[in-house]
């Protein structure tokens, strides 16, 4: 088995599906499908189990999706130490990301100007969408379960994210008080949020909205900490605020993957391929924390 066989097994692993683990391949769906099927032909067991919610790993699957994973750590880390030994990689550098992850994964990103100080490295944080197309960036950091078929990348982790409240608004709720008595922060503007709203209906039924804000990202946390409401925030960074508590278990609904993506013209690029070595070594070490397992739900 060689790494093009893990890699197809990581990606549909990571997918659910042929579509986005074409996707994160760049190649077509029937592709995906071939090669899975000649790989578990030619090692004589079933890999996924076909489901109507998509491809569920077989034990065989997920002991060789884990295998590939760690082997796609040793490359990323391979590609990045030998990257940092440029010491002469200099030039403009953009990257487009949004508030919460910068406020998250900031380190990494202060560790790369660190690393490659003649590297002029702009950041561009905004919701609305960066057109790479257009040279309007290099390099994009998204959060996405979906990301654009244009582009390509690597996908840095799944970020989870948790229901959390301040520990001064949770002690006047009560201990073991249900969702519902909380109040909550709503969403403001921005796509579709059906399917927040479903969740909350269902979980916590006739809860009260007492504020709405139309930032998703570091305003958000500033408003939970300070104790006006319970929301949704990356567990990276709520289980590391002494301030929050968790007030939910984990739900797979609240994980998305965690991208950075480029045009595929820009592969080669010295600058961009040294910052996609550099970050995907920096999050694969806090993969942990990525996924909400630093700590349990409380």
């Amino acid at each position: 088995m060689d790494w093009d066989d893990l890699e197809v097994v990581l990606a549909v692993h990571r997918g659910g599906n042929l579509v986005r683990a074409a996707e994160t391949l760049n190649v077509a769906h029937t592709t995906v499908g071939r090669r899975l099927a000649r790989l578990e032909e030619r090692l004589g067991v079933r890999l996924f189990d076909r489901t109507p919610s998509g491809l569920v790993a077989t034990p065989s699957g997920a002991d060789v999706a884990m295998t590939a994973e760690r082997v796609e750590e040793e490359v990323q880390g391979m590609e990045s130490r030998v990257l940092g030994r440029d010491a002469h990689l200099s030039g403009p550098l953009r990257v487009a990301t949004v508030d919460v992850i910068l406020a998250c994964f900031g380190d990494a990103l202060g560790a790369f100007v660190e690393r490659y100080p003649d590297v002029d490295l702009t950041l561009s944080l905004s919701r609305e969408t960066v057109s790479l197309a257009r040279r309007e960036a290099d390099v994009a950091i998204r959060a996405s379960n979906d990301p654009p078929e244009t582009l390509v990348g690597r996908r840095l982790g799944a970020m989870q994210f948790g229901v959390y409240a301040a520990r001064s608004l949770a002690a006047r709720v009560g201990e073991d008080a249900p969702l519902s008595a909380y109040p909550w922060i709503g969403w403001g503007g921005g796509p579709n949020l059906a399917w927040f709203q479903g969740w909350l209906a269902e979980n916590a039924p006739g809860a009260r909205g007492v504020l709405t804000l139309d930032d998703r990202g570091v305003m958000m946390a500033h408003a939970v900490r300070a104790g006006i409401g319970a929301q949704l925030l990356p567990c990276v960074r709520g289980d590391a605020d002494p301030e929050l508590v968790r007030i939910a278990p984990l739900d797979p609904l609240f994980q998305v993957g965690l991208w950075v993506l480029i045009l595929p013209e820009l592969r080669t690029n010295r600058r961009v391929r040294a910052f996609m070595a550099h970050m995907g070594d920096a999050l694969s070490r806090q993969r942990a924390r990525l996924e909400g397992r630093s700590q349990s739900a409380c």
